[in-house]
């Protein structure tokens, strides 16, 4: 409380109205302008530059978006914001584990042959498991580039 009646008392008042104006030093709002704004004080992973600056098809762009913030609707998800399902296990594995992003992308006996046919492995790195999630979903998304051009 010291230092705040310090700071009050080092302000001079003047009978000037107040003045609004934005970091762009205008009086008027841009949604262009407020937008560049805000991405600037983001710190993003590369991964998703290199998503919106491929030359993928936007809905293949919007789908490895979504795939980087974790935000399919697997039903790991599902379950996690309560909705009711018949089950939340993989379909693709009979049932034998539940369906989670890095399950049905990675592990799943289904997606195990899809990276197989792309000649694709995945190498096991010893790294926190958050990480190495992120790691694998990077790589996943760099190789069907890769494998597309």
């Amino acid at each position: 409380m010291a230092q705040v009646q310090r700071d009050l008392h080092e302000i001079t008042l003047n009978d000037m109205p107040d003045s609004w104006s934005y970091i762009w030093n205008f009086r008027t709002f841009f949604s262009k302008k407020g937008l560049q704004a805000l991405k600037w004080s983001l710190i993003l992973h590369p991964a998703f530059n290199w998503n919106w600056k491929s030359s993928c098809q936007n809905k293949h762009k919007i789908f490895f978006w979504l795939l980087l913030k974790e935000r399919l609707s697997t039903r790991d998800l599902l379950k996690r914001k309560n909705m009711t399902l018949q089950g939340y296990n993989c379909p693709l594995c009979n049932g034998s584990a539940e369906e989670t992003l890095i399950r049905m992308f990675i592990h799943c006996s289904f997606t195990t042959q899809c990276w197989a046919w792309l000649k694709f492995r995945w190498t096991t790195v010893s790294v926190p498991s958050k990480l190495y999630k992120v790691l694998k979903i990077n790589y996943m998304c760099l190789s069907s580039w890769k494998s597309s051009f």
